[in-house]
């Protein structure tokens, strides 16, 4: 019985840290350094590098995470942008309300490549359709 006992807890405790270990961190702040007009069939529009355009990171916008709610500021003089929030399958997506979806937005998440956190926003106007992307990175 004691042998159970201890193998039932090792095999929790590795199943935990097995599921842990897959999970996506989204927490913090992150800092803007890039934003991208992507077409639908992956080519950039247009590109903006904030990181070499700006003095410091506090003209930079961020994103962060708390409480199931993500902030967004694209650029330190922009308005901040809140976003309800849910994890589905390793990516972060946003609740669209009425007012998105009037401007247009079709799809609006978050995930990383590599190491960088995308917020990715899909719309379609007039028939146009295609990504805004901003990139972050943890702050230095």
């Amino acid at each position: 019985m004691k042998r159970f006992m201890v193998l039932a807890v090792v095999a929790l405790a590795v199943f935990g840290m097995v599921c842990s270990a897959g999970a996506a961190d989204f927490s913090g702040k992150w800092t803007n350094t890039k934003l991208s007009l992507v077409e639908p069939d992956g080519s950039i529009a247009e590109e903006m590098d904030f990181d070499r355009l700006a003095d410091s990171d506090d003209e930079l916008g961020y994103a962060e995470f708390r409480d199931g709610k993500a902030f967004v500021q694209f650029t330190g003089d922009d308005d901040i942008m809140e976003f309800t929030v849910k994890e589905s399958g390793g990516k972060l997506v946003a609740e669209l309300t009425e007012d998105l979806k009037e401007e247009g937005f079709t799809a609006i998440e978050f995930y990383f490549e590599d190491d960088r956190l995308v917020f990715s926003m899909a719309l379609t106007i007039e028939d146009e359709s295609g990504f805004i992307m901003n990139y972050y990175r943890r702050p230095k």
